[in-house]
């Protein structure tokens, strides 16, 4: 059985760096498992349905959730895991279709 060729990549490039100590690449990685893709793959189709939600929203963007729940993570509380559940919030708050 022979190995299978990818495709040659093309497309922009993006570095991403995560904070030291965190543990959001092991976490990606993790769901991309379990969801039968890559990392890669699992990023951009969360980054898509976030730029979606927001868009949909028409009022409050994504950013302006992000910044909010960051900034009162931080002045109370500035633990990571904290941090990522407040934000983990916003984003399900995004994702709710309006009445």
């Amino acid at each position: 059985m022979t190995a299978e060729r990818r495709k040659p990549q093309t497309g922009k490039q993006l570095l991403l760096r995560f904070a030291e100590g965190s543990d959001l690449r092991d976490r990606l990685d993790r769901i991309a498992k379990a969801n039968g893709r890559s990392t890669t793959a699992e990023v951009l189709l969360r980054l898509e349905a976030s730029l979606q939600a927001e868009e949909k929203t028409g009022g409050l963007s994504f950013a302006q959730t992000v910044k909010a729940a960051d900034a009162k993570a931080a002045s109370g509380d500035p633990d990571l895991e904290t941090r990522v559940s407040e934000l983990e919030k916003a984003v399900k708050a995004l994702q709710q279709p309006r009445s």
